[in-house]
């Protein structure tokens, strides 16, 4: 996109007189900056706008305020890692740009050729089980296998483990996160984001320096949805974000499939609920290929995909070296402080450290007030 034209975005996005749910509205229906003007120029007040907007848009006023903030977004740019990807740009992604409320932009880290591949939205609870953090790895591990990517939302659980998956199997996987990019949440997944880096991309809509917010992750569950040809839902309770992007999926004309669970864990009760509105069960990643190959969504996949190739999840995910088997062992007796795990594991504080964080990206513990237990 030429520079003028990213100044010009930029410049109605950090504006306080447009929001960015206008700013999105007006391109969905106008599909392009300049026929926004033309129409604001002839209609000033259509479009539920009032006079302060329609000169914004027209005759963008400077600030100090907003000249500092594109002035940020360029110095970011200059890292060849990072891009902005306008809703006029040709990398901008088909299926987010036809769906309502796309963003008026996108912050990029790392590729963002991966926003317009075949991707499957894969979520579910950030205190996921053992059972839902080992399936979403599978499920991601497999159909990554065949050249499916995966998009998930960078959370502790089960985002973590579908990406986790998905870059084992060497697949490309996109985070869509809930600050703005220049941060990471949770810290805990900071090596995950950097794995992630290397094969895929960090997105979001927020602009630099923004915080997790806890109205950011709704709301950036619509992009989750809008970039995937479908939606599974690992683990959810029945008041879960996860949901959330579940009940966006069929209105931007998404399939909607849920792993079922136990009927003793309540994570269990959000995906039945799915099910028995509609969502198809899956027990098998085949169960989703079907699904999206048939309608020919898959077909620029360049794969050849067989029935029963698929292999079932291997115990071994669960604590996949030694040393993270003893701390899981040690664990699941009762949940410690790291003092303690150090004295009963006999590993050094460095390897210790650096294992506790692998189990957290896995989903497979998690650390309240510096004590850390199994989440089973």
């Amino acid at each position: 996109m030429e520079s003028q034209l990213l100044e010009d975005y930029l410049r109605l996005l950090h504006s306080r007189e447009l929001s960015a749910a206008q700013f999105s509205r007006l391109l969905t229906q106008f599909e392009s900056l300049e026929k926004i003007r033309d129409y604001v120029s002839s209609e000033p007040l259509g479009r539920g706008l009032n006079s302060a907007q329609v000169a914004q848009i027209l005759r963008p006023e400077k600030s100090q305020y907003v000249d500092n903030c594109i002035k940020k977004d360029l110095n970011w740019l200059e890292n060849d890692a990072n891009s902005i990807v306008c809703y006029e740009d040709r990398a901008y992604p088909e299926l987010l740009r036809h769906t309502g409320g796309a963003p008026a932009l996108l912050y990029v880290r790392g590729n963002p050729h991966q926003l317009s591949r075949p991707l499957l939205a894969m979520v579910g609870s950030r205190k996921a089980s053992s059972y839902g953090s080992r399936n979403a790895y599978w499920m991601a591990h497999e159909l990554g296998r065949i050249g499916l990517g995966i998009c998930s939302g960078l959370a502790k659980g089960i985002d973590a483990q579908a990406h986790a998956g998905a870059l084992a199997a060497n697949a490309g996987t996109v985070a869509v996160m809930g600050t703005g990019a220049d941060l990471i949440y949770p810290q805990t997944n900071r090596s995950l984001a950097e794995r992630i880096l290397a094969n895929g991309a960090l997105i979001t809509e927020f602009p630099l320096g923004s915080p997790p917010l806890p109205a950011h992750f709704p709301q950036r569950n619509r992009i989750i949805s809008g970039l995937c040809h479908g939606a599974l839902v690992v683990e959810a309770a029945l008041r879960s974000g996860s949901l959330i992007t579940a009940r966006l999926a069929p209105e931007q004309n998404r399939e909607v499939f849920a792993l079922p669970g136990t009927i003793t864990n309540p994570l269990s009760r959000g995906c039945h609920q799915l099910i028995k509105q509609g969502a198809k069960l899956v027990e098998t990643p085949e169960d989703i290929l079907e699904e999206l190959i048939a309608p020919g969504l898959l077909n620029t996949l360049d794969v050849a995909i067989e029935r029963g190739e698929f292999k079932q999840p291997a115990g071994q995910q669960a604590g996949s070296t030694r040393e993270q088997q003893l701390i899981l062992k040690v664990l699941q007796a009762e949940s410690c402080l790291v003092d303690t795990l150090t004295e009963r594991t006999g590993l050094e504080l460095q390897q210790l450290g650096k294992e506790l964080v692998q189990l957290e990206i896995q989903g497979l513990i998690d650390s309240i007030g510096g004590r850390y237990s199994t989440l089973a």
